[in-house]
């Protein structure tokens, strides 16, 4: 991921003020600004397992979704997912590519991506268990302004009609994908090219604050 070169006392501070808010856990609200401190989301369709997490300020959420973004500046934000297929094409096309069960079967599958420069897949963790990333932008020089989703390419696109990621071409996008329960989990953060230190580190210190309840 890209804008990773932060301070390190940036995070450090974060952290420690993340951590003063996370003493116990409320429902993660439907829409609009979130308050600092822990939240659980239940399992959804898009979480495979209950969450926590803890959130700083001035962040916002909408539509009653398990994501959220930076505001003012909508420069760095995240979302959970389940995903079972992937766009055929992603400019013109999101109709289902069916991808296999498994954490490397989408890792693999999101390298083969149409338009789309993917790096990866890199072992990491989420939540303390395993997982691996794939951070995915734009081909160089690729113009989506004429695709469906126009200045974006849709990455994935299924059933319930709000379970679909449209990649930004001046975002750098990290999917995490792992497995939960014997369940596959996607986690996608998101970041502007522009983004600064401040939302990187929000960014990596909610990163860190996730938990799964298996």
């Amino acid at each position: 991921m890209r804008h990773t070169a932060f301070r390190a006392f940036g995070l450090i501070g974060i952290v420690f003020a993340l951590a003063a808010c996370a003493t116990q856990s409320r429902g993660f609200p439907e829409s609009g600004p979130v308050e600092a401190g822990t939240y659980r989301l239940e399992p959804s369709a898009s979480t495979v397992a209950a969450v926590t997490l803890t959130m700083p300020d001035g962040w916002i959420t909408q539509d009653g979704l398990p994501m959220a973004f930076r505001a003012p500046e909508e420069d760095a934000g995240f979302s959970f997912y389940t995903v079972g297929s992937i766009s055929s094409d992603t400019c013109l096309r999101p109709d289902g590519q069916v991808v296999g069960p498994s954490v490397g079967d989408l890792a693999q599958a999101l390298l083969g991506l149409a338009n789309v420069a993917a790096t990866g897949p890199v072992d990491t963790t989420l939540g303390g268990l395993p997982a691996q990333r794939v951070d995915l932008t734009f081909a160089d020089g690729f113009d989506a302004s004429g695709c469906n989703a126009p200045g974006g390419l849709q990455v994935w696109y299924s059933q319930p009609a709000d379970n679909y990621f449209v990649l930004l071409d001046d975002n750098t996008t990290s999917v995490y994908i792992l497995e939960v329960d014997g369940k596959r989990q996607v986690y996608v953060t998101s970041v502007r090219n522009a983004a600064s230190n401040q939302a990187v580190a929000e960014l990596e210190a909610i990163i860190e604050s996730i938990a799964f309840e298996e």
